[in-house]
């Protein structure tokens, strides 16, 4: 709460300026004198503030965190050009800052759950500003609830005893949530830093599909490639760039995640699409999420899944996703592990 309030003070705009103007204490020692034009920038007073009266003597003008009223400071500013804050406040806030910014900079010490918070408050803001791109309000909402139950299993992901509770989640959810827990969960295997999953495959997984719900052909999601045209065909297999366009146009997402959108069904060997990019070039988050992608097809279809999936990813990534594999498979039934993939 402390750094909130910390980051929530509005500094005046001469404070930048304050070491310049130290010579201007005058006789008030312990004072900082600050021009009057400064503070009409500012909508509060940051901390209290003093000015001169007919004897030279500071008298208090306002309390810190009143409101500027800028007519009545133009008035006093025909009288006097300063006013003046004791520095011993400047310096505790000072000091707040620098040490909300160390705290930040400590990854270990910034709870995971607050990173979560705070990026499922930008996911929202995203699906707004998609809204006014033209994204329907249906989808909007629906996908609102699922990000809410994503980003808290991110934010549960050391605790390995809630693992059964996040497979069951996903078993009974669409593709979106199945995809999205199973990446996640490999991500921990992988040992990814928390707050990158958050924030780039998190939303990676989310919004990657997004292009398919609102194409020129109408909703694809639902259409399998064998019933679609070629026309629909040659705009599915772009889709993965379609949506990281839409969302660059319509939001402020990071450039990684959108790089994660482009790459998600492309294969470390370059046998995926739309670019077949694939080696160094590959996003490792792309790759898992390509590999999930892929995993969850070919259940549709069955098949020898070392031949037809594994071989198209590098060692890593399929040792991890056998460490799922087996977690799912001690803990789920067979029926379950094919009701995900569905």
């Amino acid at each position: 709460e402390h750094y909130v309030q910390v980051l929530n003070h509005e500094i005046p705009a001469g404070l930048a300026e304050i070491k310049k103007r130290i010579t201007n204490r005058s006789e008030h020692i312990g004072f900082l004198a600050i021009p009057i034009i400064d503070f009409l920038h500012s909508r509060t007073y940051t901390f209290d503030v003093f000015v001169e009266d007919d004897h030279k003597t500071l008298r208090l003008f306002a309390t810190a965190g009143s409101s500027v009223e800028t007519e009545y400071l133009s008035h006093v500013a025909s009288q006097t050009s300063w006013m003046f804050i004791a520095e011993k406040s400047v310096q505790t806030v000072r000091e707040g800052i620098r040490n909300t910014q160390r705290t930040f900079m400590d990854y270990e010490a910034f709870p995971v759950s607050w990173k979560t918070a705070e990026t499922l408050f930008n996911a929202k803001i995203l699906l707004k500003e998609m809204q006014k791109g033209g994204l329907s309000d249906g989808f909007v909402e629906h996908t609102h609830f699922l990000l809410t139950d994503i980003f808290q299993i991110v934010s549960h992901l050391g605790q390995s005893h809630k693992l059964q509770k996040f497979i069951d989640q996903a078993k009974d959810c669409d593709r979106t949530i199945a995809c999205a827990t199973l990446s996640i969960l490999m991500c921990k295997i992988l040992k990814f830093e928390k707050n990158a999953i958050v924030e780039i495959l998190g939303l990676a997984s989310f919004f990657q599909d997004i292009s398919l719900y609102q194409s020129p052909f109408g909703n694809l999601s639902e259409m399998k490639p064998e019933d679609m045209s070629p026309e629909i065909s040659q705009y599915y297999l772009q889709h993965s760039v379609h949506s990281a366009d839409f969302m660059a146009d319509h939001t402020s997402i990071p450039d990684v995640t959108l790089q994660v959108l482009r790459q998600h069904h492309e294969r470390k060997d370059r046998t995926g699409f739309p670019n077949r990019i694939g080696g160094m070039q590959l996003h490792p988050m792309a790759e898992v999420l390509s590999l999930i992608n892929d995993y969850l097809d070919h259940s549709e279809k069955g098949g020898d899944l070392e031949k037809e999936v594994f071989v198209h990813y590098s060692d890593r990534m399929v040792m991890a996703f056998r460490t799922l594999l087996s977690t799912m498979s001690a803990k789920i039934p067979t029926s379950v592990i094919e009701r995900v993939a569905a």
